[in-house]
């Protein structure tokens, strides 16, 4: 059996010496397909030894050590059309007042999650460019705020404050941020949320093709870990897979239907780039010629099986 944890050892090593990494580039530096170097990044994600950067190069996401935020500064190339003007806007202003922007510009600030930091000042919002410091906000603030007082102390360095007057501070807001009234969807938002219904019931859905999963599992030698969302055409599950690498968890996608769509294997594939885990997508019938050429171009992270 492969030893898993000197791959890791492997791919953290890789990742102090180049930086941040796509994973096939990982894949083949530790010598094992990119399906199981995904299934083992995601072990390493869970186990908080690397971070996953929210911008993307295609389709992946970068994996990254944490303390190397500062070198996905050289992927912003990547960066489309108002995502990157506001990237630009920031970096050259190093803060902005979200109020003050242009509608696009403030729903783009809300998706450079890895270079835009929201703060909180005089109850407004403004964005820190990521690598700017406490001292650089202080001296902008001054220029521009009379009130503003400039003694700082080390206590409000450490937790991120800026003081002002005792009612006004500055203070990390990465939650709750106020949405964007005017009518404006961000293009790149994730396709679907993976999460477990609420006062979900079992017996509400007709749970046949729950058990006919759960019987090709069992034949397969698969642990079923847990059921995320249930439907009469549909299953999605948490699994584990037993292979050379051990035992790995997948993102379960299931489909009660004979033929997949391109569209099927896109969402699916969204999906566990947002769980950062690999896919094993279940099927019913053979995979058309369009299907298996989709499935050679996203085979890093997508397994696909026939329901017999």
């Amino acid at each position: 059996m492969i030893d898993v944890q000197q791959i890791k050892e492997k791919i953290i090593n890789y990742l102090q010496e180049k930086g941040p990494s796509l994973p096939i580039p990982l894949s083949k530096h530790v010598e094992i397909s990119p399906m199981f170097t995904s299934a083992i990044l995601a072990e390493l994600l869970g186990e908080k030894v690397l971070k996953v950067s929210d911008i993307k190069i295609g389709s992946s996401p970068l994996y990254l050590i944490p303390g190397q935020e500062n070198q996905l500064e050289k992927f912003a190339n990547y960066l489309k059309d108002v995502k990157k003007e506001a990237f630009l806007r920031l970096k050259q202003k190093k803060i902005l007042i979200d109020s003050e922007e242009s509608p696009a510009i403030r729903v783009a600030l809300r998706s450079l999650k890895d270079f835009a930091i929201p703060l909180k000042f005089k109850d407004k919002l403004i964005w820190k460019y990521f690598t700017t410091s406490n001292e650089e906000i202080r001296d902008i603030i001054s220029r521009t705020n009379e009130e503003y007082q400039p003694n700082q102390n080390q206590e409000d360095l450490q937790h991120n404050r800026i003081p002002q007057k005792k009612e006004a501070q500055i203070t990390f807001e990465k939650t709750h941020l106020p949405v964007v009234k005017e009518e404006i969807r961000e293009k790149e938002k994730p396709i679907l949320e993976i999460k477990e219904k609420k006062g979900f019931n079992k017996k509400q859905a007709d749970i046949k093709f729950l058990e006919e999963i759960k019987g090709f599992l069992i034949k397969k030698d698969i642990e079923l870990l847990k059921e995320v969302e249930i439907d009469k055409k549909q299953v999605i599950a948490i699994v584990r897979i037993n292979s050379d690498l051990g035992k790995l968890k997948f993102l379960l996608i299931a489909k009660d239907k004979k033929r997949v769509s391109p569209g099927d294997l896109t969402i699916a594939y969204q999906k566990a780039i947002e769980e950062k885990m690999p896919c094993f997508f279940l099927s019913r019938g053979e995979h058309s010629k369009n299907i298996q050429e989709f499935l050679q171009d996203y085979k890093d992270i997508i397994k696909t099986d026939i329901i017999d």
